[in-house]
């Protein structure tokens, strides 16, 4: 522990803030990737500079974390890149002590409490940092509560309570169950970053699911979100889709994930066209039809392509197709 210690302590001081909030997971759990970049992101741990975007710059801290063996990583993705991260138990133990002793995070509630270093890190209803909550009980203790982070885990399903955070700029209630929208979150005004998981009454829509990320308000226009949406109503439900033309498309896009979109395979023609595609997933129902035929000229710098859960019979490419393809994933072809 010791050794560890020190290596903490010799972080540069971009990267502790980082390392801490590690403190928000429990002892074993994963956190993704595409997860970790948004908070840490909106809390302002990261210093974008020299062109890097948001994701290389948490990938760059991510990387010199894992170089001190601070940080492991669980999964890959089929290209290559970190899919999920953890901690282990007796690093993760060294963070939630160095956590209490900066007052960086307030775990409440869970079994997490059982732990001696968790319970030493019981702040008050008044916390002004970061606050983990477990249950339902321990949300009494925060009315009017100052905490600018709030992440509920656990035993909240159907939650339908009013959110005593009037402060607050982070709130993620992705991992929990709301019957509706709670709308007192439309009066947080600080607030930048929300993920909520949203379950409907199940008599107007039986298995469906709604989840909602918004990131990037600013004091000026607090609602302004740019939002993320994944619903998943029944199959038959849905209307035939169809894609843009590719000048729509954001044209330094370099990842597409298409998923139960019952596009037309002809239609992939539009995505072949967009010039800096790096990565295409296709996965479950994304297209639909017997035959994928493609274009001439199409795909022209995608590496990385993954077929998964399709049942067209047959596909139709030549070596002049995908040129700078490098890696090919087949999974559960019917």
């Amino acid at each position: 522990m010791r050794v560890l210690a020190l290596s903490y302590h010799h972080l540069p001081s971009h990267l502790k803030p980082c390392f801490l909030y590690f403190a928000i997971l429990a002892k074993d759990e994963l956190i993704s990737l595409d997860k970790l970049v948004e908070l840490w992101a909106v809390e302002g741990f990261l210093k974008v500079e020299d062109m890097k975007s948001i994701e290389e710059a948490a990938e760059t801290c991510l990387n010199e974390l894992i170089a001190k063996s601070l940080i492991s990583v669980h999964n890959l993705s089929f290209d290559g890149k970190i899919k999920n991260c953890g901690m282990h138990d007796v690093i993760h133990e060294l963070c939630l002590r160095e956590a209490r002793n900066m007052n960086f995070v307030n775990v409440h509630g869970g079994t997490r409490d059982q732990n001696p270093c968790t319970q030493s890190m019981q702040g008050s209803s008044k916390s002004r940092g970061r606050i983990i909550i477990h249950n339902e009980e321990e949300m009494v203790r925060y009315c009017n509560s100052e905490a600018h982070s709030v992440i509920m885990l656990g035993s909240f399903k159907l939650f339908a309570q009013e959110l005593p955070f009037n402060l607050v700029r982070v709130l993620d209630l992705d991992l929990i169950g709301c019957a509706s929208f709670p709308s007192g979150i439309l009066c947080f005004i600080h607030l930048r970053y929300l993920a909520l998981r949203l379950y409907p009454c199940l008599e107007q829509s039986l298995g469906f699911e709604e989840r909602v990320t918004c990131s990037g308000s600013t004091r000026q226009d607090p609602l302004k979100f740019q939002i993320k949406m994944q619903e998943s109503p029944p199959a038959d439900d849905l209307p035939p889709l169809f894609l843009p033309p590719p000048d729509a498309f954001p044209q330094k896009l370099k990842n597409l994930f298409l998923s139960g979109t019952s596009l037309r395979w002809k239609d992939l023609s539009i995505v072949g066209k967009l010039p800096k595609l790096v990565t295409l997933t296709i996965t479950c129902d994304a297209c639909i039809g017997e035959e994928w035929e493609v274009v001439n000229e199409g795909f022209p710098h995608l590496k990385f392509l993954l077929l998964q859960g399709l049942d067209f019979e047959y596909w139709t490419a030549s070596c002049d197709h995908f040129p700078c393809l490098e890696r090919l994933f087949i999974e559960d072809w019917e």
